[in-house]
C-alpha cells in the first residue's frame, strides 16, 4: 500500500520507521525516493544492512526533536548520516564486512565522491568542490568503505577500479 501511495510522486525524503528494521529495508528496495530509517534497533547487523542499502541515514527513535531535525536537514543537504560510533565499529569487525555485497547500490553523491577520490583529490578538495564540509566527505567515505567491504581509502580506490565496479557503473550510468 505504501509503494502504491507513493506512486510516481518524488518526495524529497521518506521517513521509514517500521520494526523490525528489515521491514523498512524491504520497502526501501522498492522505492526510488531517498529514505531515512527510524528504528529502536542498535544491533550491528541492522546497521550493516542499512548501510549496504540505499538508505541515506539511520536515527534511533529515542533521538530528541533537535537531533531528528538536524539529521533530516543533513540528509536533505546531500549527506549520509549513520550513527558515527556504530558505523566506525563495523569496519574492523567480522569477515562478512571484508567483502562487498553483490547487489551494492551507491547513491549519486557516493558515486560523485568516489570518482573525485579516484581522480586523486584530497578530502578538503572534494569538500570544496561539492560545497560540503570535509567531515561530510569523511562520513561518505566511511559508508563507502563499509559498502565495499574495505578498510582503507587505498583499498576503496582499488575496489572502485575493479571490473565489478566498472560493470556496476555501466548498469547505473
Amino acid at each position: 500500500a505504501l509503494i502504491e501511495a507513493v506512486g510516481d510522486r518524488a518526495p524529497d525524503l521518506m521517513l521509514l520507521g517500521f520494526e523490525p528494521v528489515q521491514v523498512s529495508l524491504a520497502l526501501l528496495s522498492e522505492l526510488t525516493a531517498p529514505a531515512l530509517l527510524l528504528t529502536w534497533s542498535r544491533r550491528r547487523q541492522d546497521l550493516s544492512d542499512a548501510v549496504r542499502s540505499s538508505a541515506r541515514g539511520m536515527v534511533h527513535k529515542d533521538a530528541g526533536p533537535q537531533q531528528l531535525r538536524s539529521t533530516i536537514s543533513s540528509v536533505l543537504g546531500g549527506s549520509v548520516v549513520f550513527p558515527g560510533a556504530s558505523l566506525a565499529a563495523l569496519l574492523p569487525q567480522a569477515p562478512s564486512f571484508r567483502r562487498a555485497s553483490d547487489d551494492l547500490r551507491l547513491t549519486g553523491r557516493e558515486e560523485e565522491i568516489l570518482n573525485m577520490i579516484n581522480a586523486g583529490m584530497a578530502t578538503k578538495q572534494v569538500a570544496a568542490s561539492l560545497g560540503i564540509a570535509a567531515q561530510t566527505v569523511k562520513n561518505h567515505l566511511r559508508v563507502l568503505m563499509v559498502k565495499a567491504g574495505v578498510a582503507s581509502r587505498a583499498e576503496l580506490s582499488h575496489w572502485a577500479q575493479s571490473p565489478a565496479a566498472a560493470m556496476r557503473q555501466a548498469e547505473t550510468g
